[in-house]
C-alpha cells in the first residue's frame, strides 16, 4: 500500500539526485535516477489521488524526457480526474506518436473520450437552461 511516507522519500530522493554531485559527472545516470524517482514519486501520489502532485512530477519527467509514455499517461489520468480534458487528450495524443500499439493509453483514450461527450452533453444542457431562461426573462420588463 502506498502511503505519503513513501511519496515523501520519492520526493526527497529526487531532490538529492538533483542537488547532489555525482563523482565523474555522469549525466546520463542522474538523468536516468531523476526521471526513475519522479515516476515513482508520480505513481506514488496518484495512487494517493494526488492528483496535481501527480501532474508537477510528470512535467517534471517530460522536462527530461520530452516523450516518456509513463509520464505522459500519468498526467494524462490526472488531468482526466482534474477535469481538464483538453490537457488531458494532448497528452495522451503525445503518448500515442511515441508508442502507437500501447493498450493502456489506448483504454485511456476511449474513458477520456467518453468523459468528453459525457462533459459536452452536460454543457449543452446547461447552455440550453441559460438560453431557455433568457428567453423568458426578455418576454418582461
Amino acid at each position: 500500500m502506498y502511503t505519503l511516507e513513501h511519496d515523501n522519500i520519492c520526493l526527497q530522493a529526487a531532490e538529492c539526485i538533483e542537488n547532489g554531485k555525482f563523482e565523474g559527472g555522469d549525466e546520463k545516470q542522474v538523468k536516468a535516477l531523476r526521471v526513475s524517482c519522479f515516476l515513482n514519486g508520480a505513481a506514488c501520489s496518484l495512487k494517493l489521488k494526488n492528483f496535481l502532485e501527480t501532474i508537477v512530477l510528470c512535467s517534471e519527467v517530460l522536462d527530461i524526457e520530452f516523450q516518456n509514455v509513463k509520464a505522459l499517461y500519468r498526467r494524462a489520468q490526472s488531468y482526466i480526474e482534474v477535469g481538464d480534458l483538453i490537457s488531458a487528450e494532448m497528452d495522451i495524443n503525445r503518448a500515442l506518436e511515441a508508442d502507437p500499439e500501447n493498450r493502456e493509453v489506448k483504454s485511456l483514450y476511449k474513458a477520456m473520450k467518453l468523459s468528453k461527450a459525457e462533459s459536452d452533453r452536460r454543457d449543452a444542457k446547461m447552455y440550453a437552461n441559460m438560453f431557455a431562461l433568457s428567453k423568458v426573462r426578455t418576454h418582461f420588463p
